[in-house]
Parts: C-alpha cells; sequence; structure tokens
C-alpha cells in the first residue's frame, strides 16, 4: 500500500491550517486532499501545528436550594412530597408555585 502523505501534502496541509479556525480548515484540506478527518488530523499533530477547538464551557451549576431542602418546603406548605423521589427539581419548584398560590382552606 502506497504512503498517502509526501511532503507536497504535508507542506499544503500545514500552510491551508489556520488554528483559530480549526474544524473549518481541517474540513478544507479534507477535500482538497482526499483525505479522512483522522489522517489530516494525525498529519497537523506530527508537524506539531494542530490545536484541538476549544469545547464549550460546562453549564453552571444550579446554586439554588437542593431537592431535599425543596421537598421540606412543599411539606411546610401543606403538601405531602410522598411519590416525589424522582421527581426533578424544575417539577417541584413549580408544584410549590402552586400550592403556595393555591393554599389548602
Amino acid at each position: 500500500m502506497p504512503k498517502f502523505w509526501n511532503e507536497e501534502k504535508a507542506t499544503t496541509a500545514v500552510k491551508m491550517y489556520d488554528p483559530d479556525r480549526s474544524d473549518e480548515t481541517v474540513e478544507a484540506i479534507m477535500e482538497a486532499l482526499g483525505a479522512s478527518k483522522r489522517q489530516v488530523v494525525g498529519k497537523l499533530v506530527s508537524e506539531k501545528v494542530y490545536q484541538a477547538p476549544e469545547k464549550p464551557a460546562p453549564k453552571k451549576k444550579d446554586d439554588g436550594p437542593t431537592k431535599g431542602e425543596l421537598l421540606t418546603r412543599l411539606e411546610k406548605a401543606g403538601f405531602s412530597p410522598d411519590g416525589l423521589d424522582n421527581a426533578n427539581k424544575d417539577a417541584i419548584k413549580r408544584l410549590i408555585a402552586f400550592v403556595e398560590a393555591h393554599p389548602a382552606e
């Protein structure tokens, strides 16, 4: 099986690569040279020019009350939290809002 990369292809890939637009330029190199993404990224890594695109920042952790605190608040409002163990926090918050807006007589 003949070697895919030669000096000319490697030089072309390095010249085409722009680390600020990593994904876009890798795609362009793939099309221009008829190479797979793995081949292109591997060559750019071996040429010490590849920079992985930044990953999006993780979602901010909810700093609000815990689920247990919400269930306690619900119980204090006169509603039994039995059976709500699998409910998510948003659902419990909506239930609290409803119970507090419609107090039992």
